[in-house]
């Protein structure tokens, strides 16, 4: 009863951690980002990973953004429930681990940011790397048709056309990996330029050819009999 009279005590969207409330979504001006709210574990400040030995809700109606970004890796042992019309960012490299259900209302959305950031080696450690694990069995339906993918900081001729691959294990855990894979456009792209380049050489090879067919009598008279004239 003790623990549970901490429970009630503790302002929305903040958890009880060492029998202390700590925030876990911060809205405030401070953020890197003050269009929206940051999903965060432990102390302030504190480097993640981090765990939420709990449920995690997200109240769209009280919150100060419509996005909410989760940023490093965070693990919630419970459920996961965003109500309302938010939208769930996973910041470059950040992953949510759901213990069991990850629970979104209708107008909710989740969107997954890729990055090659100019770094050779960022999109070699984010390819192939798990962005969010949940319990599918009591988790929303068809939460792989509300992923979105901003992929305006990536290079997608040099890094590859980020997409989203869903898996499920026989323990009906769902994992959802961010993967870059060969842009067909930038492919026929660049035939098309290769084409281009050997096209160009061709059309002024066979220009040469004709002016020193029509120049020289004797090649022009075997090659076009018809052209003979009598001075």
């Amino acid at each position: 009863m003790w623990r549970l009279s901490l429970v009630e005590k503790c302002p929305p969207h903040h958890q009880l951690i060492n029998n202390t409330c700590i925030q876990l979504i911060d809205c405030s001006s401070d953020n890197s980002n003050s269009d929206e709210c940051t999903l965060q574990c432990g102390e302030s400040g504190e480097q993640t990973p981090c765990l939420i030995d709990e449920d995690v809700i997200v109240n769209g109606s009280i919150l100060e953004s419509p996005t909410i970004a989760i940023v490093g890796v965070v693990n919630v042992t419970g459920d996961v429930r965003i109500i309302g019309k938010v939208t769930m960012k996973l910041s470059v490299g950040s992953e949510l681990h759901v213990g069991r259900c990850l629970l979104l209302d209708d107008e909710s959305t989740i969107l997954v940011v890729a990055s090659s950031d100019n770094d050779d080696d960022l999109t070699m450690t984010t390819n192939g790397s798990v962005v969010l694990s949940y319990d599918r069995s009591c988790s929303s339906p068809n939460l792989m048709n509300r992923v979105n993918i901003d992929s305006t900081m990536v290079d997608e001729c040099r890094d590859g056309q980020p997409t989203i691959e869903e898996w499920t294990d026989a323990n009906g855990r769902t994992q959802l990996t961010l993967l870059y894979v060969p842009s067909s456009e930038c492919e026929s792209g660049g035939m098309n330029i290769v084409a281009i380049a050997v096209a160009v050489p061709i059309s002024v090879l066979v220009v040469v050819v004709i002016v020193v067919v029509m120049s020289v009598p004797k090649i022009r008279e075997k090659v076009f009999p018809f052209a003979r004239r009598v001075n």
